[in-house]
Order: C-alpha cells, then structure tokens, then sequence
C-alpha cells in the first residue's frame, strides 16, 4: 500500500511539472558581434526596473494559439550580461555605463489571415547619476506562425 501511495504521489508530482514546462516558452538568444561607430565604454552594471520580473510576456502556441508565459534562457539579466560583455570588452582606458532597463515585452496578435510578433525594449544609459541616453525600440514582424521570430526581433532591437 506504502508503494501504491508513493508512486501516485511521485506521478502527480511529476505530472505538475510537465504541466508547468508547457505554460513557459523559452527564447535562446544568440550572442553576435556587433560594429559599434563609436566606442570608448563598456557596461559596469544592469538593473531590472521592469514592474514583471518574472517574465517577458507572451506567445500564442499550438493550433488553438494558447498563450504561453515567455522567458529569455538564462534570465533577461544574465543574456543582457553576456551580449554587453561580449562587444562591449572591460578596459581601464573605457569609461563604465550602468544601463537600467525599463521595459522589455514580447507579445503576439492574432489576425484573421496572419500574426505578428511584437517586441518593445526601453533602457536608459548612465554615466555615473547622469542619464546619457534612452532607447525605446519597438519592433513588429509579421507571418503564419511568428513564435520563432521573437529571437531575431530581440536582436534586431
């Protein structure tokens, strides 16, 4: 009987955790070199202004366009590190930048003949307390099925 229990109790666990893996889709973003006009700075540190922490919005999955929580893989914080890290090189010579992102969404609409990916990123660049620059970038793609484009409308933002 002790066997019976602990294995409807292992299953439901189980279960719950299959159940959970569907409701969040991961995005893998590839990290690519970039050609910068201007250099002179590397990225010190990032803070996650956003209101939601705990994802980056939505997609629509499947053939009935279930909604679906996103998420970068990694975490936002640690795929923002390594991009900035990797074209934006430490050097005693470079003055350090905090960035402060604001807002960084992903959504999806669904129209009768198509869907378009959205992606909305908002940051602020500091040099020390002083506000250097803001960038707000929205980008919008549109096809049959736009879950897979998120990726590239990130990096193109």
């Amino acid at each position: 009987m002790r066997l019976l229990t602990a294995l409807l109790f292992a299953s439901i666990l189980f279960a719950d955790l299959h159940v959970y893996s569907q409701n969040i889709h991961e995005i893998v973003i590839p990290i690519d070199k970039i050609y910068l006009e201007k250099g002179g700075f590397y990225i010190d540190g990032i803070d996650d202004l956003r209101e939601n922490k705990t994802d980056m919005g939505f997609v629509r999955k499947g053939f009935f366009n279930k909604e679906v929580r996103a998420h970068l893989s990694g975490g936002m914080l640690f795929t923002l590190k390594s991009f900035f890290n990797y074209n934006l090189s430490k050097n005693k010579d470079k003055s350090p930048i905090n960035v402060k992102v604001l807002k960084f969404e992903i959504s999806e609409l669904t129209e009768f003949s198509s869907e378009y990916a959205h992606v909305e990123v908002s940051l602020d660049y500091y040099y020390d307390t002083t506000l250097l620059y803001t960038s707000v970038v929205s980008v919008k793609t549109r096809g049959l099925d736009v879950t897979k484009l998120h990726a590239a409308n990130i990096t193109t933002a």
